[in-house]
């Protein structure tokens, strides 16, 4: 990669972060409607999924408007959407940020509540919403993956959990059409994830985000430590 194209990527992606910054805390006020700023391409393979399967696991990574996809699931999707999420340690803030996350009627639930959620509502028509592409922090439960020419060490709990309760798994992509307009969309991962050859699931999760952030690289968060863990 040429050193031009480099400084056009940095630069991208800075003027993307000012965008979701600005659109996060507008997304918060109180008269904001998410619906006006999200379409959804493929809402037919939601109708799908509600139809024939009693809960869904939506996977996706830190792409386009994460914080507005979240939104637009409580408002926009049939099911009942449940968006996991790691506490802050300062409470007051982390009781305030649930409150304005969930005012679309979508339920946030703590990562470390994340087995005990899963049997209450998996039969419940749920919608489980898990941002998987952070770095783990514990590198004896990791899937390493090939992500960006780099050997990378993946979170396994979509997968897992997939498995577990043999649940359909699809991608969630949201991508900026313009400043302040988004389009999700929907790509299946995998509808019977017990027949899957193993780690299949996370590969094609990986794989699906990889194609994105090479179509658009500013719209990813290349800021939050990706690499921390190497495998040689």
């Amino acid at each position: 990669m040429q050193e031009k194209e480099i400084k056009s990527i940095i630069k991208g992606y800075y003027k993307h972060l000012s965008f979701i910054t600005f659109e996060t805390i507008k997304g918060f006020s109180k008269n904001f409607d998410v619906t006006k700023n999200i379409i959804i391409k493929n809402y037919e393979i939601i109708d799908f999924l509600y139809k024939n399967y009693n809960s869904v696991i939506g996977v996706l990574g830190h792409y386009g408007n994460w914080e507005w996809a979240g939104l637009a699931a409580g408002k926009m999707l049939n099911f009942k959407t449940i968006i996991f999420y790691k506490p802050l340690s300062n409470k007051v803030i982390d009781k305030y940020l649930i409150k304005l996350r969930s005012k679309t009627g979508c339920k946030l639930v703590s990562i470390y509540e994340t087995n005990k959620v899963f049997e209450k509502y998996y039969l419940q028509k749920s919608f489980f919403v898990m941002v998987a592409d952070q770095s783990p922090s514990n590198l004896k439960k990791v899937v390493w993956v090939n992500f960006l020419n780099k050997n990378t060490p993946c979170i396994y709990g979509p997968e897992f959990y997939a498995i577990k309760y043999n649940l359909p798994i699809i991608y969630v992509r949201i991508y900026r059409l313009t400043k302040g307009k988004y389009q999700i969309s929907f790509d299946i991962i995998s509808l019977e994830p017990q027949k899957e050859k193993p780690h299949y699931i996370t590969q094609k999760f990986f794989q699906l985000l990889e194609n994105d952030i090479i179509k658009d690289p500013s719209q990813w968060l290349w800021s939050h430590k990706r690499w921390k863990h190497l495998k040689n």
